[in-house]
């Protein structure tokens, strides 16, 4: 009995953990890239700014929270502004929000 019990706790775990998961969205910045893009690998950002502003979209249309990863892609960027956060580009711990370089 604690056996099914632990079964079900696992499995339930599993489940929990996947739907966490698939609720990620993944935005990668090129120095190669256009903020026009949707951010794919294929069509990435072409700033953090961009992908401040993506997020920034996403989080306003969507109808549940995600989380978010940035990946930067490795070459030279050149800013035309400071890049700022703001509270409204604060991450949850159930939707956090990372920049990572690759």
């Amino acid at each position: 009995m604690k056996k099914m019990i632990k079964n079900i706790y696992t499995i339930a775990f599993l489940v929990f953990f996947s739907l966490n998961i698939n609720a990620q969205v993944k935005l990668y910045v090129s120095p190669t890239g256009n903020d026009l893009n949707p951010g794919t690998k294929k069509q990435p950002l072409a700033s953090l700014t961009g992908a401040r502003n993506a997020i920034r979209n996403h989080k306003k249309d969507a109808k549940q929270s995600s989380s978010f990863i940035v990946t930067i892609a490795d070459g030279f960027y050149t800013m035309k502004e400071t890049f700022v956060l703001t509270h409204e580009d604060s991450g949850t711990l159930d939707s956090p929000i990372i920049y990572k370089a690759e």
